[in-house]
């Protein structure tokens, strides 16, 4: 063996797997295709500053695959440690459907996304009759946009192969008040060549 030039010490160095919980966070992704006579939003967000100083419970994961569990002290209490490690951290959304013309009985479709935009910070008019009228969003109108991330296992079930699978996601929004939005040029998003 060559001389050793590197040390790894797993309480310092070793992968500290995502906890569960709410995170302030910044929209800074929007993807939408279009399925049908309906359209599905993926929002991106990353984990801002300002969730590092949360208290969370420390997760671990063994090298076997399994879930995560919560580190326990030996009173069998969670041990508890700064949210500093999840900042910058960016993380999908589900996601959420919009139809533009719902049939007249189920104008419920639109619930979730009515909502979501609604929690992170989109205006929507409304008309004579007192009804919110959804348009569909763009980039430019979430950008930037705080929001307290809900974040933790999504399951889904393939229809085709019947294959379970677990995802970490932001499972839902919302509204972070005292929170900023982000100018373009504080995004530090990829620039692709």
């Amino acid at each position: 063996m060559k001389e050793a030039t590197a040390v790894f010490n797993e309480q310092k160095d070793g992968y500290t797997p995502t906890a569960p919980g709410v995170y302030n966070a910044h929209i800074i992704e929007l993807r939408s295709r279009e399925l049908d006579d309906r359209v599905v939003f993926n929002f991106r967000v990353r984990v801002a500053e300002e969730a590092g100083k949360l208290l969370i419970p420390q997760y671990s994961k063994d090298g076997d695959g399994d879930d995560a569990q919560i580190v326990k002290d030996s009173s069998g209490k969670a041990v508890m440690v700064k949210a500093d490690y999840m900042v910058g951290r960016e993380f999908e959304s589900r996601g959420v459907w919009f139809t533009s013309v719902p049939p007249p009985k189920e104008r419920w479709r639109n619930r979730d996304y009515k909502e979501f935009c609604e929690k992170v910070g989109v205006v929507f008019p409304t008309n004579e009759a007192n009804e919110t009228q959804l348009g569909e969003i763009e980039e430019s109108d979430v950008l930037g946009l705080p929001l307290l991330a809900k974040i933790g296992t999504y399951e889904y079930k393939n229809k085709k192969t019947n294959k379970v699978t677990k995802q970490t996601k932001v499972l839902s929004a919302h509204p972070w008040h005292d929170g900023k939005r982000l100018k373009p040029e504080e995004l530090e998003l990829e620039v692709p060549f």
